[in-house]
């Protein structure tokens, strides 16, 4: 299980780090996109890229190279759940836009768009469960 646990974290990674490299290329967009969900007051619409997406990168590469660390797994979790839960409130209010999780796309959001950051958000929980039985066994 663990195995199967530490690939679905070196995944979560890979998506992280690509995704915040695409935002990181055009912060604008990524600004157009976050002021799409409604979801944050328009005056904090200027951070959220420049924040966002070295964090996002910093935190794929946490989970890609270091298996063992507590903090990285649970905040990505934690990160990835906010994202679920703005695509959440965007589908439940009807609104008809694209995610742009990776950039530019036509796919609106759904239950599937949805399920992405949940599932990759299980598997962070998954992976610091991991770690914190690791070490208390080694104890």
């Amino acid at each position: 299980m663990n195995t199967v646990v530490r690939f679905a974290e070196l995944v979560v990674g890979i998506l992280l780090v690509y995704s915040g490299l695409n935002h990181s290329v055009n912060p604008y967009f990524f600004a157009v996109k976050a002021a799409d969900y409604e979801f944050v007051p328009l005056s904090l619409l200027w951070v959220i890229p420049f924040v966002l997406s070295p964090t996002m990168i910093s935190l794929g590469i946490c989970l890609i190279a270091f298996s063992e660390m507590l903090v990285p797994k649970l905040i990505s979790a934690g990160v990835l759940g906010v994202f679920a839960v703005a695509q959440s409130t965007v589908w439940v209010r009807g609104i008809d836009i694209s995610c742009g999780c990776f950039g530019y796309s036509n796919e609106s959001i759904s239950l599937y768009s949805i399920s992405i950051p949940f599932l990759c958000g299980i598997v962070c929980v998954l992976g610091a469960r991991n770690v914190t039985l690791d070490n208390a066994a080694s104890d």
